[in-house]
């Protein structure tokens, strides 16, 4: 609680101080550009636009100017704005959000509002477009400063996180403790890795060899963690889970301090090899010993090295950004539909603003911005929430400022307002923490606050009853057709990830596209969940855990692959029984799996034996996949 105390107020000062600069330099009339410049700020830091700097910085000043010019020409004649703040708004919603990553609208979608409530003579407007143009040269200094060296801080942080966390799990299950709540906290490490890694790529499809290697490295931390949660790790000799607790403290000091590897852990668990001959000994030897060479890879390589990226193909057709910005311009996706519905409702709501030049009518446009939704259920639970958080924060309001007479002791009030929003997590209070600021901020300035509390009182209901229709009635998207969508793509990926790493055994030359498919699987993945908060399928987290084992085994049998002394002959002929199996009619399945594990009880090798292990993993799993409609 102390240390998030201490990161909150930081932050809140340094918000403070950056809007007072911003507004010392471009005066009064363009502080609220500081406002979403800080905004943006802090929410871009979740993506990484380092890789490509200059670029980034081009399209965001692009994009900011536009805005200006957009929202200046708005002003001028209400009938020209509805072209214009159409386009501007659908700008937003289109490309500022994704069906599988998180929005990041809300800064720029502000922006514009402000800039369109906000308009300057023409003779300011110069100094308008300076401050859009310092606004996004601050975002990318911003991001230079924290995201530069993100993929390695961050990659160290979670793999020693996850090592921690796989160190708890051995002590509970010799000492026969539950384990489920660090499981969680294990794939959530594991799944941040990989949204790091998948955020760093270049053109949105290449991996460096950094960015290759962190991702083997949570594929290891993975395999382990499943392997420590098979129902037979109790029957594990108690050697073995010793040797991977000392291993995995070892990884730690190296990732820490570059200290000396030994051989102490890696020799006690090749004796319990000797001595049980178990499969189960000889994958976890094979994971820490790869572990180890990704490790050392890190550590000796140079960062000119690190940063290098194979392109030994073109970005294939389906895996380009332009591809799926047109692929999602469609009737089902709710990208779209949210982009389309965005842009109608503000541009009704601001010509029906500026037409009939209602006072504070900036009100209904911001609420109408706030509960437009990609999904209908989300903009439902948002009217609710915001109609109380609104009541909450107005009846707070009026008490406050009757006490208070003070404008001293006001303007403290709006200002401790606006610090505890940043504590507010649950969208009710953070419209009550909003509604006191902004009521404050325009009593402290013009108005009895009784009328200003009415006032936007009533103009917001009028925004949240547009916003109800607009969702109701303008291309309504269901969570529900939303998540199975979703979960049609998940399985998809899955099978693409397969005929992928069938491809590569012969042809090794499309390891990104790999990558790519097994990176986007976590993002896919993490927006099912989030969806299923609302949607609460009880079969969800089934669904999900089985998708996660069948992506991990397809791409543990892609690693195998690289090796040097990789047996192509034998990965040959164990593709073609799955082939076989997943090409047979129903009734013929059985007897061709009755094969395969035949051939798994005469495996003439450990390495052959743990192979077909795999191969069957992934038939289970496309069987399980199946089940889930």
């Amino acid at each position: 609680m102390k240390q998030l105390i201490i990161s909150k107020t930081m932050i809140f000062i340094f918000v403070l101080l950056f809007v007072t600069g911003f507004e010392t330099v471009f005066g009064q009339e363009n502080v609220l550009i500081g406002v979403t410049t800080v905004v943006a700020m802090l929410m871009y830091l979740q993506r990484d636009f380092t890789v490509s700097p200059w670029k980034s910085l081009l399209l965001l000043l692009a994009f900011n100017l536009s805005q200006g010019v957009f929202s200046q020409l708005a002003v001028m004649n209400p009938w020209i704005g509805l072209p214009i703040n159409f386009f501007a708004m659908f700008m937003v919603g289109y490309f500022f959000t994704s069906n599988i990553k998180g929005p990041i609208h809300i800064a720029v979608g502000l922006q514009y509002l402000f800039l369109l409530t906000n308009p300057v003579p023409l003779e300011d407007f110069p100094l308008r477009l300076s401050s859009l143009a310092a606004g996004a040269i601050f975002i990318m200094l911003v991001q230079w400063l924290f995201n530069r060296r993100k993929l390695s801080k961050r990659g160290n942080r979670y793999f020693l996180q996850v090592c921690d966390h796989l160190q708890e799990k051995i002590y509970r299950i010799r000492d026969h403790q539950s384990d489920q709540e660090l499981d969680a906290a294990i794939q959530s490490d594991i799944n941040e890795f990989r949204k790091v890694i998948y955020f760093r790529r270049i053109k949105g499809y290449y991996l460096t060899h950094e960015g290759r290697v962190r991702l083997k490295i949570s594929v290891c931390l993975e395999k382990l963690h499943l392997m420590l949660s098979r129902a037979d790790v109790h029957d594990c000799p108690d050697e073995v889970l010793k040797a991977l607790e000392l291993e995995l403290g070892q990884m730690k000091d190296y990732m820490k301090h570059g200290t000396g590897l030994s051989d102490d852990s890696l020799n006690r668990l090749n004796k319990a090899l000797e001595d049980y001959g178990t499969a189960y000994i000889v994958e976890i030897i094979s994971t820490l010993t790869l572990l180890r060479e990704l490790l050392v890879y890190l550590h000796t390589s140079k960062p000119s090295e690190l940063n290098k990226v194979e392109k030994v193909i073109g970005i294939p057709e389906g895996h380009r950004n332009g591809y799926q910005l047109v692929k999602d311009i469609n009737r089902d996706s709710a990208r779209f539909t949210y982009a389309l519905r965005l842009g109608m409702t503000i541009t009704a709501a601001a010509f029906m603003v500026d037409y009939f030049n209602i006072h504070e009518g900036r009100w209904i446009i911001f609420t109408i911005f706030s509960v437009t939704q990609p999904y209908y259920e989300a903009a439902k639970y948002r009217f609710k929430e915001r109609l109380i958080g609104t009541f909450m924060g107005a009846a707070i309001f009026i008490v406050a400022f009757n006490i208070f007479q003070d404008t001293t002791m006001r303007t403290f009030l709006v200002m401790l307002a606006g610090y505890l929003n940043s504590y507010a997590v649950e969208y009710r209070n953070v419209v009550l923490t909003v509604t006191i600021s902004a009521l404050g901020s325009a009593a402290l300035t013009s108005g009895d606050p009784t009328v200003l509390t009415m006032r936007r009182i009533v103009l917001v209901l009028i925004g949240i009853g547009i916003g109800m229709l607009a969702n109701r009635f303008i291309l309504p998207h269901g969570i529900e057709k939303g998540t199975r969508d979703l979960m049609e793509d998940y399985k998809k990926v899955s099978q693409e990830l397969l005929r992928e790493v069938y491809i590569y055994l012969n042809e090794r030359n499309n390891a990104h596209t790999i990558n790519h498919l097994f990176a986007a699987s976590t993002l896919m993945e993490e927006r099912i969940r989030s969806n299923n908060q609302m949607l609460k399928v009880s079969e969800m987290d089934g669904f999900l855990a089985a998708q996660r084992r069948l992506n991990h085994a397809i791409y543990e049998v892609f690693l195998r692959m690289q090796k040097e002394d990789v047996d192509v002959q034998l990965f040959g002929e164990i593709f073609e029984e799955l082939d076989t199996i997943f090409r047979s009619e129903e009734e013929g399945i059985n007897e061709q799996v009755s094969r395969l594990y035949e051939r798994l009880y005469l495996s003439k090798s450990l390495e052959e034996y743990v192979l077909l292990k795999d191969a069957l993993r992934i038939y289970k799993g496309f069987r399980r996949q199946a089940c889930f409609e």
